[in-house]
């Protein structure tokens, strides 16, 4: 008989009080779902997140530039592009995408979030894309064209190629190392009669410059 009292109890206790605060829990929760959203309501204080870009080089010979990144859903990116500002949108799946004609020289960017509440996050970080289309300007110093070498203790020849700006240097694809102010050098085998020397310079844009040059070695 105690125990079946005890059962009686309890399940009074839970009638009474415990099924009405758990439908209370679960209205709670409901109403956060539904109006708890950040930047639906004017009362939203909170600032979003500044924007991310992705932007993975920092120099090309393309006026043409995609700029891509992600922030906020459903909010506006405020892109600041050397100082001149306009809104893109940022889809429900927080990315943004914007073709942008890039400046000669560098190109500035960084970017604010405005929500729909009209809260602005932080600047994001700067970013430069340096758009260059003009090719590299080069000088072989060493050797001249159609110089001559003789003898074993000139086999060995030293090669030196001086550029307008820093520069890719390859020497019949082999890479010359930057000894000072851009000149390049590098030690290259000579065989006997002629050889036909590429240079070929590349500079950080894409841009590229080609150059040859014949000497002749004699055993």
């Amino acid at each position: 008989m105690f125990w079946i009292f005890l059962s009686l109890v309890l399940v009074g206790v839970l009638l009474f009080w415990g099924l009405p605060t758990i439908a209370k829990l679960a209205s709670f929760v409901s109403d956060f779902r539904n109006n708890g959203n950040l930047n639906n309501g004017p009362d939203d204080k909170l600032a979003p997140a500044p924007p991310v870009f992705s932007i993975s080089q920092t120099a090309t010979n393309s006026a043409s530039f995609k700029l891509t990144g992600s922030g906020e859903p459903k909010a506006k990116l405020l892109l600041i592009h050397n100082e001149i500002q306009e809104e893109v949108k940022i889809e429900d799946n927080g990315s943004f995408s914007r073709d942008i004609i890039l400046l000669d020289g560098e190109n500035k960017f960084l970017g604010k979030v405005k929500d729909s509440a009209g809260n602005e996050s932080q600047s994001s970080k700067e970013y430069k894309v340096l758009y260059d289309a003009v090719p590299p300007e080069i000088e072989i110093l060493e050797p001249k064209d159609g110089q001559t070498f003789e003898g074993q203790n000139q086999k060995s020849l030293q090669i030196k190629v001086k550029s307008n700006e820093e520069a890719t240097i390859t020497v019949n694809s082999r890479i010359a190392t930057q000894t000072q102010n851009n000149i390049y050098a590098l030690t290259w085998s000579l065989i006997d009669g002629k050889n036909l020397l590429e240079i070929l310079a590349r500079d950080l844009a894409g841009n590229e410059t080609k150059e040859e040059t014949t000497v002749t070695f004699f055993p």
